[in-house]
């Protein structure tokens, strides 16, 4: 399904205001809802960003892919769900308000660089030569019977300044958190420095630290 769209400066604020309900699906099979969008830069990089909204198997984790095609490589960042802007795979009884910082993804984007046939391609490093949201689609796919209702979609951006210094608050490579007890470190976005890290998904690492925590209910 396409959105409405139109290319826009990360230089401030952009968000995606979307209200949509899952009307049939099933979770005992497999499903997923994505927003996807577009971006590039002034230095011709082209860029595919792909944003869970739903699904039935693990989303937690990012990862980055390249494909190589005749008018040069194919770039596409899968993002890790947001747990407030994601649902579970299944009928709903009333529409769900995804609201989306879009500058926040393509941080995560230019976090580490992706991996093409043998060759590394880091992406442009000037936040002002990037634009967002020229293309935009909610993307649904099931091996089961499974329907999409829209109210509301749009893509907006603020008078609210936004630069690449900012990345680091609203998209942190590096974190602590609680699994199973244990505090944790977890890393995302290439090969973490160091020994005791484990990939959980996609370009996603965790470690122990050896302290115990609460993990939140």
């Amino acid at each position: 399904m396409t959105l409405p769209s139109a290319w826009l400066s990360p230089q401030t604020e952009v968000y995606t205001d979307l209200r949509a309900r899952l009307t049939q699906a099933d979770a005992a099979g497999r499903g997923e809802l994505w927003l996807v969008l577009s971006a590039e830069s002034g230095a011709h990089q082209q860029l595919t960003l792909r944003i869970p909204l739903s699904s039935t198997e693990d989303a937690y984790g990012e990862s980055r892919s390249c494909t190589a095609e005749s008018g040069g490589d194919a770039l596409t960042f899968t993002a890790g769900l947001d747990e407030a802007n994601f649902v579970p795979f299944a009928p709903a009884t009333g529409a769900k308000q995804f609201h989306l910082l879009l500058n926040k993804y393509l941080c995560r984007a230019l976090a580490a660089p992706f991996h093409c046939g043998g060759r590394t391609v880091t992406l442009a490093g000037s936040w002002t030569s990037w634009r967002l949201g020229g293309r935009a689609s909610l993307e649904l796919s099931a091996d089961r019977p499974a329907q999409l209702e829209v109210e509301t979609s749009a893509i907006r951006a603020t008078s609210v300044a936004f630069d690449r210094a900012r990345c680091a608050v609203v998209a942190p490579s590096n974190g602590v958190c609680c699994v199973a007890g244990r505090t944790t470190q977890w890393h995302c976005g290439g090969s973490p420095a160091g020994s005791g890290w484990h990939q959980v998904s996609g370009d996603c690492f965790h470690r122990e630290t050896g302290g115990s925590c609460k993990d939140q209910p």
